[in-house]
């Protein structure tokens, strides 16, 4: 298998394992959301929950520098091969930034990364958002231009997963403390609440994965 084969081989693993490991988050919080289990079982059913959502949180840092390397080897991206080194390497860095997240979750050197990452993410949202307007504009390092819709995809994506955070925020604390203090009907409702707040913006997060894939499939000429 050449080089750029295995490239584009982990990139189609990452958007796979993207999408299929975010199904089971959404799917196995709702029995973390059912007052009927015990609380063992949703207790076992949340760390199942927290492990397989890792799974899209290192694909989307591992599918960037993957696609920024496909379009350089096709031609559609100009970026020299120190920057894109550049770029693998702060991949890196990131994906250790978010494994340090959930390795010290609950601390406040925890609390400290995670507020970096968030800041990681935003900065990347608008830096790929400025990207893909140059690219529909004919200016930058994107030549083609569903290649620049893909970036907003993407970066539409990350956002996504961002206002999540913010909308299912009471749910972590609603449901340690149904743990440590046992269920009440008004911490059922705030983790009911939270995940019908997130389950639209979970659901964009998976039309904009598949209109990304779309679009790298295709190749439209949108321009």
């Amino acid at each position: 298998m050449s080089a750029y084969l295995a490239t584009k081989f982990a990139h189609l693993l990452c958007f796979v394992y993207w999408l299929g490991a975010d199904v089971g988050v959404f799917y196995s919080s709702r029995y973390v959301c059912d007052p009927s289990l015990g609380i063992e079982a949703r207790t076992v059913a949340a760390r199942i929950m927290g492990w397989i959502d890792m799974i899209p949180r290192y694909s989307l840092v591992l599918i960037l520098p993957l696609g920024l390397t496909l379009a350089s080897q096709s031609g559609w991206l100009a970026i020299s091969e120190p920057a894109l080194q550049a770029t693998r390497f702060g991949a890196l860095l990131w994906l250790a930034l978010v494994w340090s997240v959930t390795r010290f979750a609950r601390t406040r050197f925890g609390n400290a990364l995670r507020r970096l990452d968030y800041l990681v993410r935003l900065v990347l949202v608008v830096v790929l958002v400025v990207t893909s307007l140059a690219g529909f504009a004919g200016r930058g390092p994107v030549s083609q231009p569903w290649l620049a819709a893909k970036l907003m995809v993407f970066a539409l994506a990350i956002a996504s997963g961002l206002a999540i955070r913010i909308l299912a925020a009471p749910f972590g604390p609603a449901f340690a403390r149904v743990v440590s203090s046992g269920s009440t009907p008004e911490l059922e409702r705030t983790m009911r609440s939270a995940m019908a707040r997130a389950k639209p913006v979970v659901m964009m997060i998976w039309f904009l994965l598949l209109t990304a894939a779309w679009l790298g499939l295709a190749k439209p000429a949108l321009g």
